[in-house]
This record gives structure tokens, sequence and C-alpha cells, in this order.
């Protein structure tokens, strides 16, 4: 299909989106709404056409280099780098700048909120605390009063209306539904009654991927009792025969509780679903990061690259990349690593403030293609996505095109940071960092596909 992005359609969009998003988001639903999730066939590439985008919000945004106010009126407002606000009743309003945003749910019709659905702040979350049900629809409607009603009486919410993003709300002490959460951080779920698989709804719960979209679980042990914010969801199978109600079985993304933690917050729980042969156990994170240059291994002829890190390996050799990508608990540890890392060198730099505002991102929004959220010692913020290995310098890591699009995005403010030696040596790890667009700096060599039939 072929598709002409145009400004108003961006600011119908940003509407939807409460008034106020990152750029990435805002791509995004341009791309879902009107393109049905595939880049049209007049543009070169996913990159040209964000770039289109973002091109096209700068034109009518005054706080842009080279905007002029004689070619395009005032409709969009810088309000941070890389997030965007519609100006309310600019030159050239779209008449639909006070449309209503319905929030929907599966299995039932949504309620109506108006503008009130916008993007979750991820430091309003706080993994394994405790919410009630309004407390956590002000987090994702903060306009909405009252008793709870519409979408907010189910236990499943999309919001905002159209994103794939959802709230799914749980009481394991549910009478029929019996859903059952494991000792592993896996949950078995069942849907509304009159739901099937062929409903649009429950397709997109199939067809769920952790890196597009997010599906945030709030659980709780019985009707009495609050919810605890248990973090993100991955689909990891349905049942292909049951129906009315559907039965499905959910990963909580890095999961770090334990038997006794659950005891603790009163969660029933039954022993691990998918058990695992365990791990050694990792050093502390109180272990020093020592950091050292990247690899400097023969490019391909005429790539010019800073580390060149082949997945090729001999029949004798270890698959580090594999290895690693089984052992979540090791990259969970590199990011403890790295945040108390960064956290230590602001601090040392005499900023304590942005050392205190340095966030883990990833417990709260799979979709950002990054782990932790820092800054430089002036003020700058910076990116980091933390690959840890057991393995050595050189050794391999894979990385999804979602972590690779956020290298593009942000430029100079990405930085890849690999850990490697991880559980060697209980006082000291080994690391290194990529900077920027880390296209330029890695040879990628694809081992997976998405794939449909045409």
């Amino acid at each position: 299909m072929k598709y002409k992005i145009n400004v108003d359609d961006i600011y119908s969009v940003l509407i939807q989106l409460g008034g106020q998003a990152a750029v990435l988001d805002i791509q995004n639903r341009v791309l879902l709404s009107h393109c049905h999730g595939s880049v049209p066939e007049n543009y070169a590439s996913e990159r040209t056409f964000r770039q289109t985008v973002q091109r096209k919000i700068e034109d009518y945004c005054p706080q842009a280099k080279g905007f002029d106010p004689l070619r395009h009126g005032e409709k969009f407002e810088r309000v941070a780098r890389g997030v965007y606000s519609v100006v309310q009743g600019g030159a050239d309003s779209p008449e639909n700048s006070n449309e209503i945003v319905v929030v929907s749910t599966s299995g039932s019709v949504g309620g109506e909120l108006k503008d009130d659905v916008i993007g979750i702040d991820p430091k309003a979350l706080v993994l394994n605390a405790s919410y009630d049900r309004i407390s956590i629809r002000k987090l994702f409607s903060p306009s909405a009063t009252g008793s709870l009603g519409g979408p907010w009486q189910s236990g499943i919410v999309q919001t905002p209306k159209g994103s794939g993003d959802y709230v799914l709300l749980v009481t394991l002490d549910g009478g029929r539904y019996d859903d059952v959460l494991y000792e592993d951080g896996y949950l078995r779920w069942k849907s509304q009654d009159q739901q099937r698989l062929d409903m649009p709804a429950i397709q997109r719960f199939i067809a769920h991927d952790a890196d597009r979209n997010n599906i945030r679980l709030f659980i709780r042990s019985s009707k009495q009792r609050e919810y605890a914010y248990l973090g993100l969801l991955e689909y990891v199978e349905h049942d292909l025969k049951q129906q009315n109600p559907c039965e499905f079985v959910w990963r909580v993304m890095r999961w770090s509780l334990t038997a006794a933690d659950l005891t603790r917050m009163g969660l029933p729980f039954e022993p691990p679903l998918m058990p695992v042969a365990v791990h050694a156990a990792l050093p502390s994170t109180d272990a020093e990061l020592v950091k050292s240059s990247p690899p400097k291994l023969q490019a391909p002829k005429g790539v010019r690259t800073q580390a060149v890190l082949s997945d090729t390996q001999g029949a004798d050799e270890i698959d580090w990349a594999l290895r690693d990508k089984r052992n979540r608990e090791l990259g969970e540890y590199g990011e403890a690593l790295v945040i108390r890392h960064e956290k230590d060198r602001l601090a040392k730099a005499g900023r304590q403030d942005l050392a205190d505002r340095v966030e883990h991102v990833a417990l709260v929004d799979s979709r950002a293609g990054y782990d932790i959220r820092s800054f430089e010692v002036d003020g700058t913020e910076i990116f980091i996505e933390v690959k840890t290995t057991a393995g050595p310098k050189t050794s391999a890591f894979f990385i999804s095109a979602n972590e690779l699009r956020a290298s593009i995005r942000h430029g100079d403010a990405f930085r890849l940071y690999r850990i490697f030696g991880a559980g060697q040596d209980p006082e000291r790890v080994g690391f290194y960092v990529l900077k920027g667009d880390v296209t330029n700096v890695l040879e990628l060599t694809p081992t997976t596909y998405r794939a449909r039939p045409t």
C-alpha cells in the first residue's frame, strides 16, 4: 500500500496519545493506525518513514531548527528531548482536536474517557508495590474521577485505544477462572467466558510482541486485597482448543521473586511450571566494573568498524550468545552492575542529583529498546542497553531489531555496555562501551526472521 504522511494525521494521533508523547510512540501509532503496521511501499525503509514523520512534526514546531512561521503554523511544541505536545487552538488545528478517546476492553465495550489516556511515566510504577484499582486507573487515566466504571470494571484494559498496550488485572482467588501464578514467574490465565479464539482481542494477545507493546500485570490473592504490580508480560503459549474462555500462559519478564517473597506478599503460587537447571550463583553486584576498549577484530572487506562480533564458531567452541540468551539471571545481574556503576560515577562527580534519577527503564517498558536511562555529568541524557556474558570479551551476543532502532533513534546518546567474564572474579568484572548507532560498529548476522504467509 501507499501512504503519504500528512500533518493532520500526526496531530490526530498525538491527541489519541493524550496530547503529549515521545516521537517513537507517535511514529509507531501513525504506522499502526494509517499503515496497518507495515511500512508503505513509497518509502525506502522504516527508517526513512520514521524520519519523515519527525521532519513533519518539526515543520510545525517553533522550537525546531529551521521552523518557518511564514510557511507553517504552530501545531506542536517540543516539551523535552524527543517529546512533543499539541498546541491547543494552534493555527490550522484539526477539527477533531477535542475528540473522545475510547478505552476498549477485551470482551466488552469500552467506556468513554475524554482526553485522559496518556502513556504511563515509568517512574510512576514501582515494581512489587501495592495499588488499589482506583490508584491504577489514576496512573493510566489521570483525569478519570468518581467510582469505577466502564473499562476499569473489567480485568483487561487497553490503554490507549488501539495501542496494543494493556493493563491486566488478575485475582488469583477468582472463582471459576482458576488463574495460577507459578514460582518461576509464569502465569496461567483465562479470558472472559464469552471470548473465542477468533475474536480480535484474543488474536492480539496471541500475536503479542513484547518489543512493540506492553502488557502490565497487576495481581492480588483475593478481592479483599490490593494488587501487586509484578511487571511486564510476554506471551508463551495458548490452548489451541480451549475457548469460552480462552487459556494462555504468560511469563513475567525479568522475574526475580522467590517463594519467600511471594509468601510475604500474600500471593498464592504453585511449584515452577518450567523447571530448569540451577545456574551457578552469581557474585554480588558490589563487584567493580573495570572498563576496557572494545575488541578490534578483523572487519569484513569494505566494512569500517570498531568492533566486529561474529557468531561464526568452530565445532568445539561454546556458543556464548545462545547460552547468555537463555540465562535471564545473568542479564539482570549485568543490569544491576551497570545501575550501581552509573550511580557511583555520577555521585563521585558531585552530581548526586543526577545519580538519584538513574532509572531501570526495562522493568516497566519493554518497548524502549534500552535498559537504563542515565546521564553525563553535564546533565545530558544517555540511554544504555546492557549485554552480559560469562564468556570472553570477544563473545558474540544477540541484539533485537527494537534495540537497533533505539540506537539509531538516540544516536550519540545511546550506549551499549558489554559486560564480559561475569562470575569469574567476585570483585572485578570487565566491560566495554559502544557509543551511538551500533549498526556502524557491529557486524550483524541475521539468525531469526519474522515470517507470515503471503
